[in-house]
């Protein structure tokens, strides 16, 4: 089962409206994990949450993490956000998205699945297969599984496969014993800069 020990027990997400950040809240929450989440606009992802004992809020509200251990936001959310500001004010730890990926892939055998296309794809058709084969692998997918409704669960077996995204080099962070690279084409330029150095970090990785 994933181990969690190196992350803190009341946990807050910011963005955790979006795909990613959603079925980490998920995880966490599956975990034991004390877990609160906000996006700045209502969704679906968001009202699945409640679903799982995470509770969430549209909007700022700094005044609701006083509390917390921990706050994770997404790669995309600024540095000038509400929540995060009154975190780091308050002395309360801030990480982002890469550095809760590098804790949970750290202490179980993981398996990344990466490329410009096909990682969302690729990583839910070896979610099924495993399954398929009996096996509980603990999962997070960019998006939510067909039959499933969920992108993220908690399996109970040393295995975690997960989506292993190259956008602001989140692979770069994660502790892979394998990775599946479907292919690469131009993309994520606005964080690579060049076609050349977005392959060179795929390379990195794999």
């Amino acid at each position: 089962m994933l181990d969690d020990r190196n992350i803190p027990h009341r946990v807050h997400i910011v963005g955790a409206g979006g795909a990613g950040m959603s079925g980490l809240a998920k995880l966490l929450s599956q975990l034991g994990h004390d877990v609160s989440g906000s996006d700045v606009k209502p969704g679906y992802m968001l009202d699945t949450l409640r679903d799982v004992d995470v509770d969430v809020w549209v909007g700022h509200r700094p005044d609701r993490i006083a509390d917390v251990d921990l706050v994770i936001a997404s790669s995309a959310v600024p540095d000038s956000d509400p929540e995060l500001r009154a975190a780091r004010t308050s002395g309360i730890d801030v990480w982002r998205r890469p550095t809760l990926l590098s804790a949970l892939s750290s202490r179980q055998t993981t398996i990344g699945f990466a490329g410009t296309h096909g990682k969302t794809t690729s990583t839910a058709l070896a979610v099924t297969a495993m399954r398929g084969s009996g096996k509980d692998p603990t999962f997070l997918v960019g998006g939510e599984m067909v039959g499933m409704n969920t992108g993220a669960s908690l399996g109970s077996e040393d295995l975690f496969l997960l989506e292993a995204d190259e956008a602001f080099g989140t692979f770069r962070h994660l502790d892979l014993d394998a990775i599946l690279v479907t292919n690469i084409e131009s993309d994520h330029l606005d964080h690579y800069g060049t076609v050349a150095a977005l392959e060179d970090a795929f390379a990195q990785v794999a």
